[in-house]
This record gives structure tokens, C-alpha cells and sequence, in this order.
């Protein structure tokens, strides 16, 4: 009997494979980003250690595992507390490598993570099969702070981290609507299959065909111009891909996130 509980629990090596991989590609990231900023180590392992925990928490609702594992531990304590502190735990190891440590900063995550739980909490949702008053608050609010820029200017080292705020958001809206007022079919959900893989694949041929000469074509990405020897002039992609700006003055989020959201 008891194995055959063991059998049908969800395994937990997909979630710790994917933290894996991803503590990888990040941490091949770090010596270029060092040596571009001529950044610290210690800054750098502070802001490494706060994009993969804030990737982890993006991903842990997603996962069977991690979703049962957390409904399990934040079923009869204080929830609301337990939430809040887990989606500033990115903020304090970036504040503890970088030194860029603010309570501005840790009062404005809060304002911004506090109120759409806060809602489900004091007002439950008579019927998660429908879409409830409390529902279009929340969205209201989730919009309204990322066209508002009101998480610009937390995460400032080396530059202002700009896709650090939009990774938070998406870390409150899933762990609300995964823990704190359940959707029915949701569909958030991280798996690995051969249909998975084989969309993934398609995606990104599809960007590759269309996007980016469509990109091109619209001056959507800025071209530089340099000589070099002989007749003509050699066009290339500005060395910070895919940080770009485009030409109405937005700037688009990517590894610099750009200083001047704000």
C-alpha cells in the first residue's frame, strides 16, 4: 500500500533538473556580465542568486511537485505572511550582494505583491468557476503597475533591471491564482514532452522567419554603419542584442533593461 501511494505522487526530479539547468545557462552569463559593467563578483553573484530565485518562484506554481509541496505548507498557516515573504526573497539576495539595499524599495514590492492577496483573502471568491469582481481588481491592478512603472528603478545595479519587475508580477499573478483563489483548468503548467518540445521548436522558427526580418524591415532594431576596407559599407546589429530601441521611444526589455524606463 505504501508504495503504491510512493508511485503516484508527482516526482520531484523535473523541478530540480529545470532549476539546474537554468542555475547553468545563468551562471554562464555571469563572467560576460561581469566584464561588461566591470561589476564586482560579490554584485554580480547578488543579482545572479535574485534572477534564478525569481525564476524558481515563476516556475514552482507550474510544477506539480512544487505546487502540492507549497499548497501543503501554506494550508494552515498564515498565508497571506508566508506569500509576502517568499516573493521579497529575491529582492533581499540582491540587496545582499549588491549592497543596494533600500527600504523604499522593499515598501514599494510590498505595496505592489499585498493587495491583490489581500482581496482574496478578506473577500473569497464565492465561485472560482466564474469570473468575480475581485478577479478584474486584481487584473486592473496587475496592469495598472506594469504600464505605471511602479517597479522601475528597484532592482538598479549594475543599470536598472527593468525585466526583474515584470518577473515579479508574474510571480504574484501565478502564486495568486494558483494558492490563494485556485482557477479551475488554469493551465499553468511547465512539462516535458515531445508535443512540448516539437511547439517550442516551431516558435522559435517562426520568430526566426518572421519576426526578426519583419524587425529589420521596420528599423525596429538600430543598425550601425562602419567602414571597413574597400568600397561600401558594412551594416551589423548593434553588439548588445537584443537590447534595442525602437523608434518610438519604448525601450524594450533585455539583458541591460535599460536605465531609462523611468
Amino acid at each position: 500500500m505504501v508504495s503504491k501511494k510512493l508511485t503516484r505522487g508527482d516526482p520531484w526530479w523535473p523541478f530540480v533538473a529545470l532549476v539546474g539547468v537554468l542555475a547553468c545557462v545563468l551562471g554562464a552569463v555571469v563572467p560576460p556580465f561581469i566584464s561588461r559593467y566591470r561589476m564586482p563578483v560579490r554584485s554580480a553573484v547578488g543579482a545572479y542568486f535574485c534572477f534564478l530565485l525569481m525564476l524558481v518562484l515563476v516556475v514552482a506554481p507550474g510544477m506539480p511537485f512544487t505546487r502540492e509541496w507549497i499548497q501543503k505548507q501554506i494550508a494552515r498557516r498564515r498565508k497571506l505572511a508566508i506569500l509576502l515573504s517568499c516573493w521579497c526573497l529575491p529582492y533581499l539576495a540582491y540587496a545582499a550582494g549588491t549592497g543596494d539595499w533600500r527600504w523604499t524599495a522593499m515598501v514599494r514590492l510590498l505595496a505592489v505583491a499585498a493587495p491583490v492577496p489581500s482581496i482574496y483573502c478578506f473577500f473569497p471568491v464565492r465561485d472560482p468557476a466564474r469570473f468575480a469582481w475581485q478577479d478584474l481588481a486584481a487584473a486592473v491592478w496587475f496592469v495598472g503597475v506594469l504600464l505605471s512603472h511602479q517597479l522601475a528603478g528597484i532592482w538598479a545595479v549594475p543599470v536598472n533591471l527593468d525585466f526583474m519587475a515584470r518577473l515579479f508580477l508574474i510571480c504574484v499573478a501565478s502564486w495568486c491564482w494558483v494558492f490563494e483563489r485556485p482557477v479551475p483548468a488554469l493551465g499553468y503548467e511547465f512539462s516535458f514532452s515531445a508535443r512540448s518540445v516539437a511547439a517550442a521548436a516551431l516558435n522559435f522558427a517562426l520568430f526566426a522567419v518572421f519576426a526578426i526580418p519583419a524587425s529589420l524591415a521596420l528599423h525596429f532594431y538600430p543598425v550601425e554603419s562602419t567602414p571597413h576596407r574597400g568600397p561600401g559599407i558594412r551594416r551589423e546589429l548593434r553588439r548588445d542584442f537584443p537590447v534595442c530601441r525602437p523608434t518610438g521611444g519604448i525601450v524594450l526589455p533585455g539583458v541591460r533593461a535599460n536605465a531609462d524606463l523611468e
